[in-house]
């Protein structure tokens, strides 16, 4: 016979009670966080000061120029190269992407030649193959799968392999901006 769980009601005594005699840190919103001022004043802040630059920001959030100067160094430390005319680009740290010259010359061209434009290079993103793994937990200790199976996941391998890129993803190459606007 299982054990059944005792029933509180909301307006038992057992359920809450008023307790005097407490110290400790409460946030802003009446939440006890005993000796922890640090909690306290975490959960009950809404914006923080950055510790590097001293700008202000939201406690879910992030220091924007700290983060701004963090992205321009990494994109100043990819290598640069001319753009190949085919491949897609993309706008740095960003989901503006280009499949084409008229596009990407477009959106140099609206931009004046002062602009720091920071265009990447995009790598092929391609399908994951599939292995007997995918069904490992299913199967016995050293079973195999069933031949028709085996013959069905090396169709869809061989179709994976043919199928070329499914999406393309910002690389760690930037492009020549200035050839770009040489096109113009």
């Amino acid at each position: 016979m299982p054990i059944q769980e005792k029933i509180v009601m909301y307006d038992s005594p057992e359920a809450a009670s008023y307790q005097t005699g407490l110290s400790g840190w409460v946030n802003r919103d009446g939440f006890f966080w005993k000796e922890d001022e640090h909690m306290a004043r975490w959960s009950g802040c809404t914006h923080l000061i950055c510790e590097k630059c001293g700008a202000v920001y939201p406690r879910n959030g992030w220091c924007h120029p700290c983060r701004e100067k963090r992205m321009a160094e990494q994109f100043a430390a990819y290598p640069v190269e001319k753009w190949d005319g085919e491949t897609p680009c993309c706008v740095f740290d960003s989901d503006i992407y280009f499949f084409d010259e008229d596009s990407l010359l477009d959106y140099v061209a609206e931009h004046e030649p002062d602009t720091e434009l920071r265009i990447c290079k995009c790598k092929p993103m391609h399908l994951s193959f599939v292995n007997e793994d995918n069904w490992a937990d299913d199967l016995p200790e050293d079973g195999e799968l069933p031949d028709e199976v085996a013959a069905a996941v090396e169709a869809l391998n061989k179709a994976i392999s043919e199928a070329g890129p499914v999406s393309w993803w910002e690389d760690k190459i930037a492009i020549d901006v200035e050839d770009l606007r040489s096109q113009l």
